[in-house]
C-alpha cells in the first residue's frame, strides 16, 4: 500500500519521509529537535527522526518508519513535524526583520 509522503530510500530500501521546512539556523537544532520529539509523544512511535542540515541551516526533516502501522500515520507525522518547524521559524522572526529584494522584470 502507498502512503502519503512515504518513499523507499534508494540506498537502503527503508521507508522514509523527508519534508523541507523553512530554513532555520543550526544553532537551534537542539531546540527544534526537542520540540519535534515532544510533538510525536502521543503517537508512541518507534521510528527515527533526524534533521537534514546544509551548511548552517536546517533544511528538512527525515523520518524513518519502524512499521507499517507507523506508515499509516505518515500524513499526521509529517504535518505535525512541519507545523513544529514552521511555528518555531515564525516565533524567531518579526515583521521588522523580514525584507524583500525587489527584482526588475524586463
Amino acid at each position: 500500500m502507498k502512503y502519503k509522503y512515504v518513499k523507499k530510500c534508494d540506498c537502503c530500501n527503508n521507508q522514509v519521509s523527508q519534508i523541507s521546512v523553512p530554513l532555520i539556523n543550526t544553532d537551534y537544532a537542539e531546540c527544534v529537535s526537542e520540540k519535534m520529539s515532544k510533538a510525536l509523544i502521543p503517537y508512541k512511535l518507534q521510528g527515527s527522526l533526524s534533521l537534514v542540515c546544509a551548511d548552517d541551516v536546517i533544511a528538512a526533516f527525515n523520518y524513518e518508519y519502524a512499521s507499517e502501522e507507523e506508515m499509516k500515520l505518515s500524513e499526521v507525522i509529517c504535518d505535525t513535524l512541519y507545523k513544529v518547524a514552521n511555528d518555531f521559524y515564525h516565533s524567531q522572526t518579526s515583521d521588522a526583520e523580514i525584507w524583500r529584494y525587489e527584482i526588475a522584470l524586463a
